[in-house]
């Protein structure tokens, strides 16, 4: 695909890519196509009918007669996006008139909304069975999964609203005996419910102050591109802090408390994903969160009591030994300013302070 006008070699040298594009666009009857891709999954944008079936049987070709692969007859197609819907990644996709130009419109899937429908049917009939914590986590960690995802298609909210609407029935009579419906309240300002949603839609609480995530509160997020150097699979420049804290919701730690549980969640979305300490970005697997002032010294579980760091860091903070202090001291290479505010957090825990030999 690139070789046919990226990397297409010219005998004039231009002076950029885009140059080089824009002159082989207007001088020679290369076909112009345009490519969205994620993994193996990929559309050609091209400008008109005969264009897009040169590509179609271009690529079906180089795959069959260079890498011995047969496409899908039911995915594989030429579609007029101003006549019918292409579904991608689990969006649905049509081209409609704005004025004078043509627009994208973007829904959830058809398929894509009964997959969800079902799956939060079988977390609602989970929760009957046993309105625990840990079971409200997950339906939330579903809602918000899914609510993160789609929030770029252009019509989500009538999407989600049809979703809401068809639950309906189940949340009522499934919920009936094991929750209350109603606002939500005794909520804290920080808390990870009222990061995500405004608090002013009724919704089912479990238990002492576990609510439901709304399926239909959702509204669009504007799409932005990203620079085309850009490798998404370079993962050590590419991070989604709201995708870590889908994982987080839905990890465990029966030890601990739903306050500790909430607020956890709610300093990670606060430090979008960064440790307080070396601010870099931490992945679902490597988060701590580290009492400021310990419980045995009289903390709590109180938000402002919690911090997000590295469990290296973590491990650093409460280190006695001189040689396991030395250890993570090399591991993790603080610098002047990263040591200082590792030292704050060792005080606050009567510790001594660490220097670095």
């Amino acid at each position: 695909m690139a070789d046919q006008w990226d990397t297409f070699n010219t005998e004039h040298k231009y002076a950029g890519n885009d140059v080089k594009i824009r002159e082989l666009r207007r001088k020679t009857k290369l076909k112009e196509g345009y490519i969205v891709r994620y993994a193996d999954d990929f559309k050609v944008m091209t400008r008109d009918h005969k264009t897009a079936w040169k590509w179609f049987h271009a690529i079906k070709g180089y795959l069959k007669d260079r890498l011995k692969l047969d496409i899908s007859p039911e995915k594989s197609k030429v579609i007029n996006l101003r006549k019918q819907s292409s579904e991608f990644l689990g969006f649905k996709i049509k081209a409609v008139p704005k004025g004078k130009k043509y627009v994208a419109n973007s829904n959830v899937s058809d398929k894509k909304k009964i997959q969800i429908k079902e799956t939060l049917k079988e977390r609602i009939k989970r929760i009957q069975k046993q309105p625990t914590p840990e079971n409200v986590r997950i339906y939330n960690a579903t809602v918000l999964g899914v609510h993160q995802f789609f929030k770029y298609a252009t019509h989500v909210v009538h999407d989600f609203k049809d979703i809401e609407y068809r639950l309906l029935r189940t949340l009522k009579s499934r919920l009936s005996k094991v929750a209350k419906y109603g606002f939500p309240n005794n909520l804290k300002s920080k808390s990870t419910y009222l990061r995500f949603y405004s608090g002013k839609r009724k919704t089912h609480k479990i238990g002492d102050n576990d609510y439901l995530f709304p399926i239909g509160e959702i509204r669009t997020t504007s799409n932005f591109n990203f620079t085309q150097s850009l490798n998404p699979y370079d993962m050590s420049d590419h991070f989604s802090w709201d995708i870590e804290i889908i994982k987080l919701m839905k990890s465990q730690i029966p030890s601990r408390s739903v306050e500790y549980m909430d607020n956890r969640l709610s300093v990670y979305s606060m430090q979008k994903g960064l440790c307080a300490i070396t601010k870099k970005p931490l992945k679902a697997e490597d988060v701590h969160c580290h009492h400021k002032l310990p419980i045995y010294l009289g903390g709590t579980n109180e938000f402002n009591n919690l911090v997000v760091i590295h469990k290296d860091v973590h491990r650093l903070i409460h280190a006695t030994n001189t040689d396991t202090i030395q250890k993570y001291l090399r591991v993790l290479m603080l610098n002047f300013t990263e040591l200082k505010k590792l030292n704050q957090l060792r005080s606050l825990c009567k510790l001594e302070k660490v220097v670095a030999v």
